[in-house]
């Protein structure tokens, strides 16, 4: 009967040395926080009223940016994560609801929604996510965010307008 209760303690004695040789284990450490972006709310009075519709298409973008991680792009080739923190979504599927919220609190124009909805739209808004991101050059950081859109007149999707939108 002692040995028994000899070999169990030295059974548990290894059990607790081994388990302190183990590293953290997976959601031990600290959670991730998530940040979100919020739309455009205010504009100018002066915007014109429109009676068309707009459908809004997710925007596309390289597999480094098509993430819910925050990128960090250095020297403009290397790329990395923020630690220990998230976008609430996926940056296009985020960039494009902030779009549609933005362009249906201005007020401004018929009816918008994504490209997904049962929205029969005149106007169809791609785009190309190109940055999203904090950019480290020489130990500076520079938040740059780049969008290329297109306006696309449907049903036969004729090009109406193009533009680049880009900020630091």
């Amino acid at each position: 009967m002692t040995d028994l209760f000899a070999r169990r303690g030295l059974l548990l004695s290894s059990l607790a040395l081994l388990a302190g040789c183990l590293p953290t284990l997976p959601g031990q450490g600290p959670a991730p926080q998530s940040f979100r972006l919020t739309p455009k709310t205010t504009y100018a009075d002066d915007l014109p009223h429109v009676n068309w519709s707009l459908a809004i298409a997710e925007p596309s973008a390289e597999p480094t940016l098509d993430t819910t991680r925050i990128a960090v792009v250095s020297d403009g080739v290397g790329v990395d994560y923020v630690a220990l923190a998230n976008w609430v979504d996926r940056a296009p599927a985020m960039v494009q609801t902030l779009l549609v919220q933005s362009f249906a609190a201005s007020g401004r124009i018929e009816a918008v929604g994504t490209d997904r909805d049962r929205l029969r739209a005149q106007y169809l808004l791609r785009s190309e996510l190109r940055a999203f991101q904090i950019n480290r050059n020489n130990g500076d950081l520079v938040v740059r965010v780049r969008l290329d859109a297109t306006l696309l007149r449907l049903p036969r999707r004729e090009t109406e307008g193009h533009e680049r939108f880009a900020a630091e």
